[in-house]
């Protein structure tokens, strides 16, 4: 085990100042790397630059962060830095750049031309999210129906109960079936918390077609959104009741003040204590310790016990006793799923690791700790990058621990990075443990065999970053800690390539590529939807029709307002396949709302309200109507499921026929149940399955390879505000980097392998230690570290004109995978979808580049220092990448 001491920061100036220059400023000579300022520190007095010492650097005065927003830094007002002014280096150097009909200049002015609106923000949003968004929406209908189809029937039993004219009369037709069908929701939403739990269920199912439908990734934002709803249900449904039988017990009806003393009243009591307490722990989880907010959470397994006791009914009184609503009907079955989830991770997932090496880094200046603990890796265990394992040790508690697994997938090894916190939690004991301490009776003793300690491990749980195998391209960003999945990404790439030879591997590329290529064109030539097939249109435009439709954008000088207007338009056009997708969304929410509607309008023990067969007779067409439109007008004709969904519109005309013939909407009978759900649960399927897979399938996965699979390329970005924390991460990835490059040679490994450090960290001095400790690696002399906020937008659009200027590479399919905070992925979403209409406008098609992400944390910012219109496409109006804004 080595402890070291580490106090980071850096800083950096252009290679071209002459040492008479750099005499008092302390700035090493680094090469800028990306196109974003880089910002430097001056500890030089601005009164003593004298005019003309720095032609080519520009001088600024900045306030670095309020000292309130960062009381533990000192005190950095109004310091200077100096930002240097370099173009992008990983571009062609090349007079079609200066051109104003290459793709560059179409680029840059699509970004002046098209900027987003706020709408156009959130429709981004749903888009991104959509696979999120459609399973939130599905889950309300089915609470809608839910609720609305036991509020019916509670609501025809009270019309018999209470008679016309008696006290409270409405209040007593209203609140019973509102309770009764709350109570149902209620139910409905306990009914699947416990599906998110299943840890094991989840990494299976996320390997598998149902990963096509549902976002297992994000099963936690899920779970902490069935809370919540429940919750909110619960917390109304309370208010509601306890007005009702206030205002009637107040009145002097004493049957209603003995039921607050009833046992079924106080079993209620008891959930509602419990689910506030959960509730509660849940909004200050960030604030109260882990094993606490651990402790509290499996209350809710004691709260799902008294559910069902809330249900026995013990009133021998009661003239049918079955009535009441059995909840362990509910979620009995799910429940035994998640016991059953969790044996399987006992029993199956558990192992036992031994230490391998341990090491402990402490910032002197800051007191900041962290571990980097190898564990020996168990034959069994097999992971992707993404994934995390839960650890144990018996020397600290019972409790497990989760932590993202930072090592190659083919390692040896287990490599965790794990911040430390204070001495009583969890890191903080394992920390004193490491350094040969034990907290044992609140005094220090030495543990003598540490190198015997052996953890308990559980996993792997959770998804991978992205199936990299259908890519050609990968961009890896993480911000903060999330930066953690994304160095198992780095590291798996790196050694997939140490095992290739560079000479055949760059021969092997671009056989592929062209073999992509003439794939991709034999495949363009039978596109279309089945009527375009019909009417002979053509269903994408032609080479020559997009270099029409950026033709506006060739002469920059005598562009005027109708040639802006025609721009704007074709930038309308190109972003038609955004709004298609989010009304997309719409219509399997339809299919599951008319899906149970139909069981509920049939399941209902009275006779049917006038209209209530008419809503669902019309809402059915409506559905058909729009999933006949999809499937002929916009679905490719060359899937086989295309043929069948002609099939099955034409088996939905003939049974809408037969049921409005016969009078069956809203009274079908068990078969006709059952063709009615079939054919609306194949529409619902095949909309949902258009509406959130990736817009383009790469034609990767069909070329037929030998050896090993790598990707052509892989970008690894690094958002932080740590400069200390990047002292003790960098020195794992430049090893990697310069072992990779010894191998292959520099230049071949900047092809396959960029590396880039963004560091916000206002800490000049950290900075500065920081430049001290790697100025001599070959990432730093190559200008990989920047002490700057990256321009998202810059980057996507640097490595889409990469791709489309390399002519040995004329397909790409790029993988933008994101790990961090949830408002930076959503400003690397919309930069995104920026550089997407961009390369449609300027014809290029076969370069496309999916989006993935892994969210979490939150984002905290000062309002009084906000800038209202801040535009958060702009690298200075994003997050800084660990949930916090840092205002320059």
């Amino acid at each position: 085990m080595d402890e070291s001491d580490d106090d980071t920061v850096g800083t950096r100036v252009s290679s071209g100042l002459s040492e008479r220059k750099k005499s008092g400023m302390n700035f090493p000579g680094v090469q800028n790397h990306m196109n974003s300022p880089t910002v430097y520190s001056i500890k030089q007095d601005l009164d003593s630059v004298e005019p003309g010492m720095y032609d080519d650097v520009e001088i600024i005065t900045i306030q670095s962060c309020d000292v309130d927003e960062y009381p533990e830094e000192e005190t950095t007002q109004n310091k200077a830095i100096s930002i240097l002014k370099s173009p992008r280096a990983n571009l062609p150097k090349s007079d079609k750049y200066l051109n104003p009909k290459s793709p560059s200049a179409v680029f840059g002015n699509a970004r002046e031309f098209v900027r987003p609106s706020r709408f156009f923000r959130h429709l981004t949003f749903l888009y991104s999210e959509r696979k999120l968004v459609t399973l939130v929406l599905i889950h309300f209908v089915a609470t809608m129906v839910i609720w609305t189809n036991f509020f019916l029937i509670k609501f025809n039993e009270q019309q018999g109960k209470v008679p016309e004219g008696a006290p409270f009369y409405w209040w007593k037709r209203m609140v019973p079936p509102l309770e009764f069908g709350a109570m149902h929701a209620i139910l409905f939403q306990m009914m699947l918390i416990p599906l998110t739990m299943c840890r094991y269920s989840i990494a299976t199912a996320s390997n598998s077609i149902l990963d096509r439908f549902i976002p297992f990734n994000r099963s936690t934002r899920i779970h902490i959104h069935l809370g919540y709803t429940w919750a909110i249900i619960v917390f109304l449904a309370t208010i509601v009741f306890f007005t009702f039988f206030g205002m009637v017990c107040k009145s002097g009806d004493q049957s209603f003040c003995d039921k607050f003393t009833s046992e079924i009243m106080i079993t209620g009591y008891m959930i509602f204590g419990m689910c506030m307490i959960i509730v509660l722990s849940s909004m200050f989880r960030n604030k109260i310790p882990y094993e606490v907010f651990y402790g509290i959470h499996h209350l809710v397994f004691i709260m799902y016990a008294i559910t069902i006791l809330h249900t026995l009914d013990g009133d021998k009184g009661r003239k049918d006793p079955s009535s009441r609503s059995q909840t362990f009907k509910w979620f009995s079955s799910t429940l035994m799923f998640y016991f059953c989830d969790r044996a399987a991770m006992f029993i199956n997932h558990r192992y036992i690791a031994s230490i391998m090496q341990s090491r402990l880094v402490r910032s002197k200046r800051k007191g900041s700790r962290m571990i980097i603990l190898k564990l020996e890796r168990p034959s069994l265990f097999q992971f992707q990058p993404g994934q995390f394992a839960y650890l144990r040790l018996k020397e600290i508690d019972v409790h497990w621990h989760p932590f993202s697994i930072a090592s190659d997938p083919s390692a040896e090894d287990l490599e965790f990075y794990i911040e430390v916190n204070d001495d009583r939690t969890w890191t903080g004991q394992l920390w004193n443990i490491l350094a040969g301490k034990v907290d044992l009776n609140h005094s220090f003793q030495r543990l003598s065999r540490r190198a015997f300690l052996e953890f308990e491990m559980m996993g792997p749980y959770g998804t991978r970053l992205g199936n990299t195998q259908a890519y050609s391209h990968a961009i890896v960003v993480g911000s903060g800690t999330g930066i953690v999945p994304c160095l198992s990404q780095y590291k798996k790439h790196v050694r997939q390539l140490l095992r290739l030879d560079p000479e055949k591997y760059f021969s092997e590329q671009e056989e592929i590529h062209n073999l992509v290529l003439k794939m991709e064109k034999a495949k363009e030539e039978n596109k279309g939807s089945l009527l375009g097939a019909a009417l002979g249109v053509k269903s994408i435009a032609t080479k020559e029709e997009m270099k029409a439709l950026s033709a506006s954008f060739h002469n920059n000088e005598e562009r005027n307002e109708r040639n802006a207007k025609e721009i704007r338009d074709k930038a309308m056009k190109a972003a038609l396949p955004i709004f298609g997708v989010t009304f997309l969304m719409i219509l399997p929410v339809i299919g599951v709302t008319m899906m149970g509607l139909s069981l509920s309008l049939n399941t209902l023990p009275f006779e049917l309200y006038n209209g209530m067969d008419g809503i669902l007779k019309t809402g059915t067409i409506i559905f058909q109507f729009f999933f006949m439109v999809v499937c002929t007008c916009f679905w490719d004709r060359n899937s086989l499921f295309t043929y069948i969904d002609i099939c099955m519109v034409a088996a939905a005309g003939f049974t809408n026929w037969f049921f409005s013939s016969k009078g069956m909407w809203g009274n079908f009978s068990s078969s006709n149940q059952a063709y009615y759900l079939i054919i609306l649960g194949y529409m619902t399927m095949r909309l949902w399955n258009s509406a959130v897979k990736p817009r383009h399938c790469s034609t990767r996965n069909e070329v037929v390879r030998n050896g090993i699979i790598a990707m052509d390329q892989l970008k690894f970005v690094w958002i932080t505000r740590s400069a200390t924390n990047v002292s003790k991460i960098a020195p794992d990835i430049i090893e990697h980097y310069d072992a990779l490059v010894e191998a292959w040679g520099e230049e071949h490994a900047r092809k396959v392998c960029q590396v880039s450090f963004f560091i916000t960290d206002p800490d000049i001095e950290a900075c500065h230690n920081l430049q001290n400790e790697l100025a001599h690696t070959s990432l730093w002399r190559s200008g990989a570290f920047q002490f700057s906020r990256p321009d998202i937008k810059s980057i996507l659009e640097d490595h889409m004109l990469e791709r489309i200027y390399d002519t040995n590479r004329p397909t790409s399919n790029t993988l933008l995978a994101f790990c961090g905070s949830p408002i930076l992925s959503q400003v690397i979403s919309e930069a995104k979808l920026g550089v997407d209409i961009s390369t449609v406008i300027t014809g290029n098609k076969y370069h496309n580049m999916d989006f993935t992400s892994e969210s979490y944390g939150g984002f905290k910012s000062n309002p009084k220092k906000a800038k209202q219109n801040a535009d958060p496409m702009s690298p200075a109006s994003h997050g800084s990448g660990d949930g916090e804004k840092l205002y320059i």
